[in-house]
């Protein structure tokens, strides 16, 4: 792994301790919170790109661009679907 390389994932890993903590607070400080949160609805990416109505392919450049946040593990990419209705809302505005 390059330096470069490395440098980069330590700054992700930082960057992913800051919110942690700054969840951990959120939680602690409002115990009411989570409990007032609806289900999160989680859509793959075949349902993200009908919802949006656009191809997966588009859906892939607005991910690569930043334009629409997704979740990834080793297989699967994810959307919630509240940011897609976010993302709906910005646009058409």
């Amino acid at each position: 792994m390059a330096d470069n390389d490395f440098l980069y994932l330590f700054g992700e890993i930082n960057t992913l301790k800051s919110e942690i903590r700054e969840l951990r607070e959120l939680f602690l400080n409002n115990p009411g919170f989570a409990k007032s949160q609806e289900p999160i609805e989680w859509m793959d990416a075949d349902e993200a790109a009908k919802f949006l109505k656009i191809t997966k392919n588009t859906l892939r450049k607005y991910m690569k661009l930043k334009k629409i946040q997704f979740f990834q593990d080793e297989r699967k990419v994810l959307f919630k679907k509240s940011d897609l209705e976010k993302y709906l809302n910005n646009f058409l505005q």
